[in-house]
């Protein structure tokens, strides 16, 4: 199983966050056909008082539905209609399954393809979608997949050199992660409008 990903979304703007503290766009990495994700998601809002504060309304009456389709919808490739409310953290975990076989058939005429993430809220009487955001999925390159490239070098797009590599002077907002050899403690350093540091237990995530 896959790493947890912690996903932040800003009901306001309808973007991932970057953290609970840090309203920066995150862009969430490739996924790769075959994984069981296990995946974390909360909702933030601004304090009216003070915008940039974020903080996570009651979840108890809402359920959320996550897809995976083309940019031109139809039948989602990946389908995660159920989670686990978590109230006393207002967040949903779910683990959603990227082994599907309409998953299979689509990839496999490119190693990799753009999907559209979809995330929507429903009250039981109104459903709205909170997000739409183009992922990258790439086929399983254990094998598994006949159609599956050999592994090798691969150029990265500069979307997921961003996500990897630190700039000399970053974009106004941004912060940059440090991580632990064993990858289970991280730390964000960066720097608030106001002067103050942000030193921040690193959220995304967890081993």
């Amino acid at each position: 199983m896959a790493a947890t990903l912690n996903l932040y979304v800003n009901l306001h703007t309808k973007k991932f966050m970057a953290s609970q503290r840090s309203a920066t766009e995150f862009v969430p990495p490739w996924f790769s056909e075959g994984d069981l994700m296990p995946i974390t998601v909360k909702i933030l809002q601004p304090d009216p008082s003070n915008p940039a504060v974020f903080t996570s309304p009651d979840i108890s009456a809402w359920s959320l539905g996550f897809t995976v389709e083309t940019a031109a919808g139809g039948t989602p490739f990946v389908n995660q209609p159920t989670w686990t409310k978590d109230t006393g953290n207002n967040r949903f975990t779910a683990n959603v399954d990227f082994g599907t076989a309409q998953l299979s058939t689509w990839l496999s005429t490119s190693a990799t393809k753009s999907g559209l993430l979809k995330l929507r809220l429903s009250d039981g009487v109104t459903t709205t979608t909170i997000i739409e955001q183009a992922i990258t999925i790439r086929q399983n390159e254990s094998g598994a997949n006949p159609a599956a490239p050999t592994p090798g070098t691969r150029t990265l797009t500069y979307e997921e050199a961003e996500q990897i590599f630190a700039r000399k002077y970053m974009n106004p907002g941004d912060t940059i992660t440090f991580r632990t050899a064993d990858g289970t403690i991280g730390r964000i350093i960066g720097i608030y409008h106001d002067g103050t540091e942000v030193v921040d237990q690193d959220e995304h995530v967890t081993i």
